[in-house]
Protein backbone atom coordinates (compact mmCIF):
# COMPACT_ATOMS: atom_id res chain seq x y z
CA UNK A 1 0.00 0.00 0.00
CA UNK A 2 2.82 2.41 0.88
CA UNK A 3 4.65 1.75 -2.38
CA UNK A 4 1.41 2.20 -4.29
CA UNK A 5 0.79 5.69 -2.86
CA UNK A 6 4.43 6.69 -3.24
CA UNK A 7 4.72 5.60 -6.87
CA UNK A 8 1.31 6.89 -8.02
CA UNK A 9 2.30 9.70 -10.41
CA UNK A 10 0.98 11.55 -13.39
CA UNK A 11 1.55 8.76 -15.92
CA UNK A 12 -1.42 6.93 -14.50
CA UNK A 13 -3.69 9.82 -15.52
CA UNK A 14 -3.08 9.92 -19.24
CA UNK A 15 0.17 11.86 -19.16
CA UNK A 16 -1.06 14.67 -16.89
CA UNK A 17 1.56 15.28 -14.19
CA UNK A 18 -0.16 15.58 -10.80
CA UNK A 19 2.78 15.00 -8.46
CA UNK A 20 3.15 12.39 -5.75
CA UNK A 21 0.04 11.53 -3.76
CA UNK A 22 0.58 12.20 -0.04
CA UNK A 23 0.41 9.31 2.38
CA UNK A 24 -2.75 9.32 4.53
CA UNK A 25 -2.31 10.11 8.21
CA UNK A 26 -5.21 7.88 9.27
CA UNK A 27 -8.02 5.89 7.73
CA UNK A 28 -11.36 5.41 9.49
CA UNK A 29 -14.38 3.65 8.03
CA UNK A 30 -17.62 4.67 9.69
CA UNK A 31 -21.28 4.56 8.75
CA UNK A 32 -23.25 7.82 9.12
CA UNK A 33 -25.76 7.57 11.93
CA UNK A 34 -29.35 8.47 11.18
CA UNK A 35 -32.27 8.25 13.58
CA UNK A 36 -35.99 8.31 12.84
CA UNK A 37 -35.85 12.11 12.50
CA UNK A 38 -32.93 12.07 10.03
CA UNK A 39 -29.39 13.37 10.43
CA UNK A 40 -28.53 15.35 13.55
CA UNK A 41 -27.56 18.38 11.44
CA UNK A 42 -29.09 18.84 8.01
CA UNK A 43 -29.03 22.34 6.50
CA UNK A 44 -30.44 22.93 3.02
CA UNK A 45 -28.95 25.77 0.94
CA UNK A 46 -30.62 27.03 -2.25
CA UNK A 47 -29.31 29.37 -4.95
CA UNK A 48 -29.44 29.67 -8.72
CA UNK A 49 -25.64 29.59 -9.11
CA UNK A 50 -23.77 26.31 -8.55
CA UNK A 51 -20.44 27.94 -7.70
CA UNK A 52 -22.14 30.13 -5.09
CA UNK A 53 -23.86 27.09 -3.62
CA UNK A 54 -20.61 25.13 -3.35
CA UNK A 55 -18.77 28.07 -1.80
CA UNK A 56 -21.52 28.58 0.77
CA UNK A 57 -21.49 24.86 1.54
CA UNK A 58 -17.73 24.89 2.11
CA UNK A 59 -18.05 27.89 4.44
CA UNK A 60 -20.77 26.17 6.46
CA UNK A 61 -18.81 22.93 6.68
CA UNK A 62 -15.75 24.82 7.90
CA UNK A 63 -17.84 26.54 10.61
CA UNK A 64 -19.38 23.25 11.77
CA UNK A 65 -15.91 21.71 11.91
CA UNK A 66 -14.97 24.15 14.70
CA UNK A 67 -17.33 22.43 17.15
CA UNK A 68 -16.03 19.48 19.13
CA UNK A 69 -18.31 16.48 18.78
CA UNK A 70 -19.55 17.44 15.30
CA UNK A 71 -18.22 14.92 12.79
CA UNK A 72 -18.90 13.28 9.41
CA UNK A 73 -19.47 16.69 7.83
CA UNK A 74 -20.28 16.53 4.12
CA UNK A 75 -22.66 17.74 1.44
CA UNK A 76 -24.47 16.01 -1.42
CA UNK A 77 -22.83 18.10 -4.16
CA UNK A 78 -19.87 15.90 -4.97
CA UNK A 79 -17.61 16.36 -7.98
CA UNK A 80 -17.69 13.68 -10.63
CA UNK A 81 -15.09 12.47 -13.09
CA UNK A 82 -12.87 14.89 -14.95
CA UNK A 83 -14.43 15.92 -18.26
CA UNK A 84 -13.21 17.46 -21.49
CA UNK A 85 -15.37 20.41 -22.56
CA UNK A 86 -15.13 21.44 -26.22
CA UNK A 87 -16.49 24.80 -27.40
CA UNK A 88 -16.12 26.47 -30.78
CA UNK A 89 -13.74 29.38 -31.05
CA UNK A 90 -14.87 32.75 -32.31
CA UNK A 91 -14.68 32.82 -36.10
CA UNK A 92 -15.11 29.08 -36.50
CA UNK A 93 -18.14 29.85 -38.69
CA UNK A 94 -15.75 30.99 -41.44
CA UNK A 95 -14.78 27.33 -41.90
CA UNK A 96 -18.47 26.47 -42.41
CA UNK A 97 -18.43 24.34 -39.29
CA UNK A 98 -20.87 24.21 -36.38
CA UNK A 99 -21.18 22.43 -33.05
CA UNK A 100 -23.38 19.64 -34.40
CA UNK A 101 -20.85 18.77 -37.11
CA UNK A 102 -17.99 18.57 -34.60
CA UNK A 103 -20.07 16.53 -32.12
CA UNK A 104 -21.14 14.00 -34.76
CA UNK A 105 -17.58 13.39 -35.98
CA UNK A 106 -16.22 13.03 -32.44
CA UNK A 107 -19.05 10.69 -31.46
CA UNK A 108 -18.48 8.51 -34.53
CA UNK A 109 -14.72 8.30 -33.86
CA UNK A 110 -14.84 7.62 -30.11
CA UNK A 111 -18.08 5.63 -29.78
CA UNK A 112 -17.85 3.97 -33.19
CA UNK A 113 -20.01 3.81 -36.28
CA UNK A 114 -21.23 0.79 -38.26
CA UNK A 115 -19.47 0.93 -41.62
CA UNK A 116 -20.90 -2.23 -43.19
CA UNK A 117 -22.87 -5.41 -42.52
CA UNK A 118 -22.52 -8.80 -44.17
CA UNK A 119 -23.92 -12.28 -43.77
CA UNK A 120 -21.82 -15.33 -42.93
CA UNK A 121 -24.05 -18.34 -42.79
CA UNK A 122 -26.77 -17.73 -40.23
CA UNK A 123 -24.77 -14.95 -38.52
CA UNK A 124 -25.16 -11.24 -39.34
CA UNK A 125 -21.78 -9.53 -38.90
CA UNK A 126 -21.20 -5.80 -38.46
CA UNK A 127 -18.04 -3.77 -39.05
CA UNK A 128 -17.63 -1.14 -36.32
CA UNK A 129 -15.06 1.60 -37.04
CA UNK A 130 -13.60 3.71 -34.21
CA UNK A 131 -10.28 4.98 -32.85
CA UNK A 132 -8.02 2.44 -31.18
CA UNK A 133 -7.48 2.50 -27.42
CA UNK A 134 -4.18 4.37 -27.64
CA UNK A 135 -5.62 7.20 -29.73
CA UNK A 136 -8.88 7.46 -27.82
CA UNK A 137 -6.98 7.68 -24.52
CA UNK A 138 -4.58 10.41 -25.62
CA UNK A 139 -5.44 14.07 -25.02
CA UNK A 140 -2.89 15.14 -27.59
CA UNK A 141 -4.64 12.97 -30.19
CA UNK A 142 -7.89 14.72 -29.30
CA UNK A 143 -6.33 18.16 -29.86
CA UNK A 144 -5.01 17.03 -33.25
CA UNK A 145 -8.22 15.25 -34.22
CA UNK A 146 -8.96 16.08 -37.92
CA UNK A 147 -12.33 17.72 -38.47
CA UNK A 148 -13.61 17.20 -42.01
CA UNK A 149 -15.12 20.40 -43.41
CA UNK A 150 -17.96 20.68 -45.87
CA UNK A 151 -15.55 21.00 -48.83
CA UNK A 152 -13.60 17.87 -47.80
CA UNK A 153 -10.61 19.68 -46.27
CA UNK A 154 -9.40 18.79 -42.79
CA UNK A 155 -8.40 21.05 -39.90
CA UNK A 156 -7.22 20.04 -36.42
CA UNK A 157 -9.81 20.31 -33.67
CA UNK A 158 -7.66 22.67 -31.58
CA UNK A 159 -7.63 25.26 -34.38
CA UNK A 160 -11.39 25.74 -34.40
CA UNK A 161 -12.36 24.82 -30.81
CA UNK A 162 -11.30 25.45 -27.23
CA UNK A 163 -10.50 22.32 -25.22
CA UNK A 164 -10.94 22.72 -21.47
CA UNK A 165 -10.72 20.25 -18.61
CA UNK A 166 -13.12 20.44 -15.70
CA UNK A 167 -15.04 18.32 -13.19
CA UNK A 168 -18.81 18.57 -13.13
CA UNK A 169 -21.02 17.46 -10.26
CA UNK A 170 -22.38 13.94 -9.98
CA UNK A 171 -25.89 15.14 -9.19
CA UNK A 172 -27.57 18.54 -9.14
CA UNK A 173 -30.62 18.52 -6.92
CA UNK A 174 -33.48 20.94 -7.53
CA UNK A 175 -36.24 21.70 -5.03
CA UNK A 176 -38.99 24.12 -6.05
CA UNK A 177 -37.00 24.83 -9.25
CA UNK A 178 -33.97 26.02 -7.26
CA UNK A 179 -30.59 24.33 -7.23
CA UNK A 180 -30.08 22.86 -3.79
CA UNK A 181 -27.22 21.48 -1.73
CA UNK A 182 -27.69 19.82 1.66
CA UNK A 183 -24.96 20.00 4.31
CA UNK A 184 -25.12 17.09 6.75
CA UNK A 185 -23.27 16.21 9.94
CA UNK A 186 -23.47 13.88 12.93
CA UNK A 187 -23.20 14.97 16.56
CA UNK A 188 -21.62 13.04 19.42
CA UNK A 189 -24.14 13.78 22.18
CA UNK A 190 -21.52 12.97 24.82
CA UNK A 191 -19.50 15.99 23.72
CA UNK A 192 -21.88 18.46 22.02
CA UNK A 193 -25.54 19.42 22.08
CA UNK A 194 -27.31 19.49 18.72
CA UNK A 195 -29.75 22.24 19.72
CA UNK A 196 -26.97 24.55 20.92
CA UNK A 197 -24.95 24.01 17.75
CA UNK A 198 -27.98 24.71 15.55
CA UNK A 199 -28.85 27.86 17.51
CA UNK A 200 -25.33 29.23 17.00
CA UNK A 201 -25.47 28.36 13.30
CA UNK A 202 -28.89 29.97 12.87
CA UNK A 203 -28.35 33.13 14.92
CA UNK A 204 -24.66 33.91 14.36
CA UNK A 205 -23.29 32.25 11.25
CA UNK A 206 -26.14 32.12 8.74
CA UNK A 207 -26.90 35.89 8.73
CA UNK A 208 -23.25 36.55 7.87
CA UNK A 209 -23.32 33.81 5.23
CA UNK A 210 -26.40 35.32 3.56
CA UNK A 211 -24.69 38.72 3.51
CA UNK A 212 -21.65 37.14 1.87
CA UNK A 213 -23.77 35.32 -0.72
CA UNK A 214 -26.83 37.44 -1.60
CA UNK A 215 -29.90 35.48 -2.68
CA UNK A 216 -28.95 32.42 -0.64
CA UNK A 217 -31.93 30.60 0.89
CA UNK A 218 -31.58 28.44 3.99
CA UNK A 219 -33.87 25.73 5.32
CA UNK A 220 -33.47 23.20 8.12
CA UNK A 221 -34.22 19.50 7.78
CA UNK A 222 -33.43 16.40 9.82
CA UNK A 223 -33.63 16.51 13.60
CA UNK A 224 -34.05 20.28 13.76
CA UNK A 225 -37.19 20.26 11.61
CA UNK A 226 -38.67 17.17 13.24
CA UNK A 227 -37.92 18.48 16.74
CA UNK A 228 -39.68 21.74 15.93
CA UNK A 229 -42.72 19.86 14.61
CA UNK A 230 -42.82 17.50 17.60
CA UNK A 231 -42.30 20.40 20.02
CA UNK A 232 -45.16 22.36 18.52
CA UNK A 233 -47.40 19.28 18.61
CA UNK A 234 -46.49 18.52 22.24
CA UNK A 235 -47.11 22.13 23.30
CA UNK A 236 -50.53 22.13 21.66
CA UNK A 237 -51.47 18.74 23.12
CA UNK A 238 -50.19 19.74 26.56
CA UNK A 239 -52.28 22.92 26.54
CA UNK A 240 -55.39 20.96 25.49
CA UNK A 241 -54.70 18.41 28.24
CA UNK A 242 -54.34 21.12 30.90
CA UNK A 243 -57.62 22.69 29.82
CA UNK A 244 -59.33 19.28 29.88
CA UNK A 245 -58.06 18.54 33.41
CA UNK A 246 -59.16 21.99 34.57
CA UNK A 247 -62.64 21.48 33.13
CA UNK A 248 -63.07 18.04 34.74
CA UNK A 249 -61.81 19.23 38.14
CA UNK A 250 -64.08 22.26 37.98
CA UNK A 251 -67.08 19.94 37.71
CA UNK A 252 -65.70 17.62 40.41
CA UNK A 253 -64.82 20.28 42.99
CA UNK A 254 -67.56 22.70 41.86
CA UNK A 255 -65.01 25.46 42.09
CA UNK A 256 -62.64 27.32 39.77
CA UNK A 257 -60.04 28.04 42.45
CA UNK A 258 -59.28 24.49 43.61
CA UNK A 259 -58.42 23.19 40.08
CA UNK A 260 -55.95 26.07 39.80
CA UNK A 261 -54.39 24.99 43.12
CA UNK A 262 -54.10 21.44 41.78
CA UNK A 263 -52.43 22.56 38.53
CA UNK A 264 -49.89 24.85 40.25
CA UNK A 265 -47.80 21.79 41.12
CA UNK A 266 -46.86 21.28 37.46
CA UNK A 267 -44.28 24.14 37.40
CA UNK A 268 -42.87 22.72 40.65
CA UNK A 269 -42.26 19.44 38.85
CA UNK A 270 -40.29 21.32 36.17
CA UNK A 271 -37.90 22.54 38.87
CA UNK A 272 -37.06 18.94 39.71
CA UNK A 273 -36.57 18.11 36.04
CA UNK A 274 -34.08 20.94 35.54
CA UNK A 275 -32.11 20.18 38.70
CA UNK A 276 -32.05 16.47 37.88
CA UNK A 277 -30.57 17.11 34.43
CA UNK A 278 -28.06 19.57 35.86
CA UNK A 279 -26.84 17.25 38.63
CA UNK A 280 -26.60 14.21 36.33
CA UNK A 281 -24.96 16.18 33.51
CA UNK A 282 -27.61 15.37 30.90
CA UNK A 283 -28.86 17.72 28.20
CA UNK A 284 -32.54 18.62 28.02
CA UNK A 285 -33.85 16.67 25.01
CA UNK A 286 -37.12 15.58 23.45
CA UNK A 287 -37.32 12.40 25.61
CA UNK A 288 -36.84 14.69 28.61
CA UNK A 289 -39.88 16.73 27.54
CA UNK A 290 -41.91 13.55 27.17
CA UNK A 291 -40.80 12.50 30.64
CA UNK A 292 -41.82 15.89 32.05
CA UNK A 293 -45.30 15.52 30.55
CA UNK A 294 -45.61 12.09 32.19
CA UNK A 295 -44.37 13.60 35.46
CA UNK A 296 -47.00 16.33 35.18
CA UNK A 297 -49.68 13.65 35.14
CA UNK A 298 -48.22 12.01 38.27
CA UNK A 299 -47.97 15.19 40.33
CA UNK A 300 -51.46 16.27 39.21
CA UNK A 301 -52.86 12.96 40.46
CA UNK A 302 -51.05 13.38 43.80
CA UNK A 303 -52.25 16.96 44.07
CA UNK A 304 -55.87 15.87 43.58
CA UNK A 305 -55.53 13.42 46.49
CA UNK A 306 -54.15 16.12 48.80
CA UNK A 307 -56.67 18.78 47.80
CA UNK A 308 -59.57 16.42 48.44
CA UNK A 309 -58.41 15.69 51.99
CA UNK A 310 -57.50 19.33 52.68
CA UNK A 311 -61.01 20.24 51.66
CA UNK A 312 -62.40 17.49 53.95
CA UNK A 313 -60.50 18.83 56.99
CA UNK A 314 -61.55 22.38 56.21
CA UNK A 315 -65.16 21.22 56.25
CA UNK A 316 -64.46 19.59 59.65
CA UNK A 317 -63.51 22.98 61.05
CA UNK A 318 -59.68 22.89 60.91
CA UNK A 319 -57.78 25.99 59.88
CA UNK A 320 -55.84 25.98 56.58
CA UNK A 321 -52.45 25.15 58.12
CA UNK A 322 -53.77 22.28 60.26
CA UNK A 323 -55.84 20.97 57.34
CA UNK A 324 -52.74 20.82 55.12
CA UNK A 325 -50.69 19.06 57.82
CA UNK A 326 -53.35 16.49 58.60
CA UNK A 327 -54.06 15.77 54.91
CA UNK A 328 -50.35 15.33 54.20
CA UNK A 329 -49.99 12.85 57.09
CA UNK A 330 -53.03 10.85 56.09
CA UNK A 331 -52.36 10.67 52.36
CA UNK A 332 -48.56 10.37 52.42
CA UNK A 333 -48.60 6.59 51.92
CA UNK A 334 -51.19 6.79 49.12
CA UNK A 335 -49.26 9.55 47.33
CA UNK A 336 -45.95 7.74 47.79
CA UNK A 337 -47.25 4.37 46.53
CA UNK A 338 -49.07 6.00 43.58
CA UNK A 339 -45.93 7.85 42.52
CA UNK A 340 -43.74 4.78 43.01
CA UNK A 341 -45.95 2.45 40.98
CA UNK A 342 -46.36 4.99 38.19
CA UNK A 343 -42.61 5.64 38.10
CA UNK A 344 -41.93 1.90 37.94
CA UNK A 345 -44.38 1.56 35.06
CA UNK A 346 -42.73 4.42 33.15
CA UNK A 347 -39.29 2.92 33.81
CA UNK A 348 -40.35 -0.39 32.24
CA UNK A 349 -41.76 1.41 29.19
CA UNK A 350 -38.51 3.37 28.79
Amino acid sequence: MKNFFSNLKGDAFGGITAGIVALPLALAFTQPTMGPAGRAIEVRLQHSNLDTLKSASVELQAYLGKFQGVNSILDDMRPGKEEVVISLRGGAESFMVNGQMVAEQLRASYQGVIADEFQIGPENMQIDVRLNKHQSGSLQALANFPIVLADGQQVPLSSIANIEYQRAYVRIQRINSLRTVTVMADVDTRVANTNEVMQLVQKIFLPELQKQFPGLRVDFEGEAKESAKVGASLSKSFAIGIFGVFAILSFQFRSYLEPVVVLTVIPMALIGVLWGHFLLGHNLSMPSILGFISLAGIVTNDSILLVQYIRYHLDEGDDVYQAVVNASKERFRAVFLTSLTTKTDRHVLA
